[in-house]
């Protein structure tokens, strides 16, 4: 289903956590940019795990082993980016949640402390963070952080609307001279 204009102006949305009526905001460019160097940052340190997994080895293969963990911590990028899988797990644990909870709360309660938001976790009621989660990343990503993604619609029956283009099977517009079928 598409964005409602509650999500496309970024009206917030009202909630009540523990007897509290707070006002959630969908999340911005700039929230969402946040999220991400959060994310990021839990990801672990290949450093870190080679130092200690090369202890109690020789001198020379600890060096070695750290030698590629260097090689490998400049070469990669360290990032998980929102919306894949590795990003999910990290927003679907308790820091995680309380991370994208802080975000939607802060425009609306600036005054609100982390802490107090991790234990408005506790009080909430699980549709409740459904709800929360599909408010703060729109109707698309929401099942993102707290649960597996729905499959995606199907396409209407006939194919592609008139007048628009339409994919084949891969996903992959037709790339030949053979005219779209599905649009007449």
């Amino acid at each position: 289903m598409p964005p409602g204009i509650d999500t496309l102006t970024a009206a917030p949305m009202t909630i009540d956590i523990g007897g509290r009526p707070l006002r959630i905001a969908p999340l911005t460019l700039a929230d969402l940019g946040m999220l991400q160097a959060w994310v990021n940052a839990q990801l672990p340190d290949p450093v870190a795990i080679a130092r200690r997994l090369a202890e109690g080895f020789p001198p020379e293969v600890q060096s070695e082993v750290l030698r590629e963990a260097y090689r490998d911590a400049r070469e990669s990028k360290r990032s998980a980016a929102l919306g894949t899988l590795e990003a999910d797990a990290i927003l679907g644990t308790t820091d995680g949640l309380a991370e994208v909870l802080a975000l939607g709360l802060r425009k609306h309660q600036p005054e609100m402390a982390r802490g107090d938001v991790a234990k408005l976790l506790d009080v909430l009621a699980p549709g409740d963070l459904d709800r929360i989660m599909s408010h703060a990343f729109g109707d698309e990503m929401g099942a993102v952080a707290v649960g597996p993604k729905a499959p995606p619609a199907a396409p209407p029956a006939g194919g592609a609307s008139a007048g628009m283009a339409s994919t084949d099977a891969s996903g992959s517009f037709p790339t030949d001279s053979t005219p779209n079928r599905s649009a007449g």
